[in-house]
């Protein structure tokens, strides 16, 4: 359905009026500017129309507000769970920063569209200018793996226990398109890391991603992958057209991911199993070693290395089935008393995915 411009730019314009109201109210007005960054910030949010027939923003508002002064991490919290409560919106993050802190920003994906893809909506606009002037084509390809990681989120806890057979529909639906959706921008961002093509924009990146890559199948997942971004959709899906786009997106991010990696780790990476050897070789998975000295600190580390090693190993096993154990496996050396002898599959997922979030 096609969603009319001028109501769009009404519906965000009030959400941001009440976001400002609630963070100057929080902040006693000690802020030096406030900034949308992410997706509304570059004018590329994803709005659809709900239930009761209005238009509601999809994507969470992400926001940095400079400030002399800091709020306590509990306050915000309390102000990011206020703001959820009279917006319709699912998830709004807050991160709070001084004029010091932006002058040290260091080379990230982040941080590069923080700077040349957001909008000041309060305050001094010009703050942004006290961000460095990044270059796009020095962006680390360390960047590469932190998406890889990232987004194997998607394929671990985007769908309900039966889509494959049962299919999805309405806001489980939306949510799973979405996911793949995120998951395969994140195959464009690395294909354009390694190419020194990368830009702030979503448009822009899919169209310079479909200009190098030549696969016309591989293109048509990126325009329905932009598609889906700007306007999620609820379709109805069946549990094959569920596996299929699945399956289709999986396929791309491993074969993109792994051809990255393997430059990144300089050894090459076929599949999840090898990425156990690739860490060992990272310098930058030493260096977050190296920082973790404290006996407790560094079992952290080792539950990590081994979540992330898991986690690639569950994506995998749809297309390999031996993967499983080998998950299994390293799920063992995480936990040693969990039960996994008669998990399936998807229960694997659902494991992984809930572990990401507290280890």
């Amino acid at each position: 359905m096609i969603i009319d411009q001028k109501i769009i730019k009404q519906k965000l314009n009030a959400d941001l009026a009440l976001i400002i109201s609630e963070i100057l109210e929080c902040y006693q007005n000690n802020v030096t500017s406030i900034i949308l960054y992410g997706s509304y910030g570059r004018g590329e949010g994803g709005f659809f129309i709900n239930d009761e027939k209005k238009i509601s923003a999809y994507n969470d508002y992400d926001l940095v507000v400079i400030s002399d002064e800091f709020v306590s991490s509990d306050k915000l919290k309390s102000l990011e769970e206020n703001l959820v409560a009279i917006t319709d919106v699912q998830w709004i993050d807050i991160c709070q920063k001084n004029k010091e802190n932006l002058q040290n920003l260091s080379l990230t994906i982040f941080n590069y569209d923080l700077k040349f893809g957001s909008k000041v909506i309060y305050g001094d606009s010009e703050i942004l200018n006290y961000i460095p002037d990044f270059d796009s084509q020095e962006i680390p390809l360390n960047e590469a793996e932190t998406l890889y990681f990232t987004r194997l989120w998607p394929f671990l806890g985007s769908m309900t226990e039966n889509a494959f057979v049962i299919g999805l529909k309405n806001d489980e639906s939306r949510f799973f398109r979405n996911q793949m959706c995120k998951a395969f921008l994140a195959v464009v961002d690395v294909v354009l890391l390694q190419s020194k093509l990368y830009h702030t924009s979503y448009l822009e990146r899919v169209d310079r991603f479909k200009k190098v890559t030549s696969t016309q199948d591989v293109c048509m997942i990126a325009d329905w992958a932009i598609q889906e971004k700007l306007r999620p959709s609820n379709q109805t899906m069946s549990g094959e057209e569920v596996k299929e786009l699945y399956g289709s997106v999986l396929s791309v991010y491993l074969k993109e991911m792994y051809q990255v990696l393997s430059k990144f780790y300089n050894t090459e990476i076929k599949s999840a199993s090898d990425l156990r050897k690739g860490l060992l070789y990272s310098k930058y998975e030493w260096l977050l070693f190296l920082k973790t000295t404290i006996k407790t600190k560094s079992l952290i580390y080792i539950k990590r290395r081994n979540l992330k090693i898991a986690q690639g190993l569950v994506a995998e096993a749809f297309f390999n089935q031996e993967f499983e154990n080998e998950a299994k496996y390293y799920l063992k050396k995480l936990d040693k008393t969990l039960n996994l002898d008669n998990m399936k599959l998807h229960d694997l997922r659902i494991l992984v995915a809930k572990l990401r979030m507290k280890i």
